[in-house]
């Protein structure tokens, strides 16, 4: 047990630097202008990474005869693509503020304020959509064969729909997707809840896949937007890990109430009841982008706002 406690610490504390490291050079590379076709190239990309990857793993276990060893070569394929990533990241070259972020700036910043409401609940609906959505869809499915195939359909529909929002999103546009997303998203949830069978399955993964870009694309832009507004003063590292951290926070909780929820209502009832919280969530992540739209942002005078 201290093994595996052990693995999902290192693990854990990986992924963390990671996606500290990415989203900050994502932040570094990008400006507001062309956020959006990026965001849309990059998740259409890392869908069709999606579909091809099982094929290539497949692939290199086929071509061991102890399966174990075909693990390793896969572990090791991993080790060296990250290196690559590694070394094309040091490639990014950006001046360093020595101004840091403080804590204590949150309650005041409103814009910033927003970040970190939205980021804990986008965590909390993340770790339980992957948690419960892959094993209500696996449970309709009963054939790991046709539900990866399932799964490759989902993908290719969600690289389209990467893509095309990516192509189509403005400023003036940004809100609107936002919210048609967020709502397409919790239609996704509820007929997964509706329907716990295989139409169930489809039509969450079509919907889900589908709508997902509309939300999280103009969302990135908006988050990033803010962040932007520090870069002149600060040094950003400090913004993307407490947003990594709000995020991380939400994932956490989102699980712990998913592991009661589901202790106190045993069997497809209390995934139901989870399934139904997590995308009412979701809905709450729309709803504070929509008023904080709304609102009129004080400005502070050696920030300049965007949203």
């Amino acid at each position: 047990m201290l093994y595996v406690y052990s693995i999902a610490f290192i693990w854990g504390s990986g992924e963390g630097f990671f996606w500290i490291s990415l989203n900050t050079l994502n932040q570094l590379i990008t400006k507001p202008a062309t956020r959006g076709h990026y965001l849309g190239l990059n998740g259409a990309v890392t869908n069709i990474a999606t579909i091809l990857a099982p094929l290539f793993s497949a692939q290199i276990l086929a071509s061991h005869t102890i399966e174990i060893e075909g693990y390793y070569s896969m572990f090791r394929v991993v080790i060296v693509l990250f290196g690559v990533i590694s070394l094309l990241s040091a490639l990014v070259k950006s001046p360093i503020k020595r101004q840091t972020f403080k804590i204590k700036q949150v309650k005041s910043d409103m814009q910033w304020n927003y970040v970190v409401r939205t980021q804990f609940l986008w965590g909390f609906r993340d770790a339980a959509v992957m948690s419960l959505t892959g094993i209500l869809i696996y449970q309709a499915v009963e054939n790991g064969t046709a539900y990866g195939r399932l799964l490759a359909v989902f993908a290719l529909i969600a690289t389209l729909s990467n893509y095309t929002i990516g192509k189509i999103v403005q400023k003036n546009n940004r809100l609107r997707f936002l919210l048609v997303g967020t709502v397409g998203i919790f239609l996704s949830g509820i007929s997964l809840v509706v329907l716990p069978g295989l139409w169930g399955a489809v039509g969450h993964g079509a919907l889900a896949n589908l709508f997902f870009a509309f939300m999280s694309i103009p969302y990135s832009i908006i988050v990033m937007n803010i962040i932007s507004d520090y870069m002149e003063t600060e040094n950003i590292i400090g913004r993307t890990t407490c947003r990594e951290m709000m995020t991380a926070f939400g994932r956490v909780v989102g699980l712990t109430i998913l592991i009661l929820i589901i202790y106190f209502f045993e069997g497809i009832s209390g995934l139901k009841i989870a399934l139904t919280l997590i995308y009412c969530v979701n809905l709450l992540i729309g709803l504070s982008t929509w008023l904080y739209d709304k609102k009129k942002r004080p400005r502070n005078r050696s920030i300049k706002v965007r949203v």
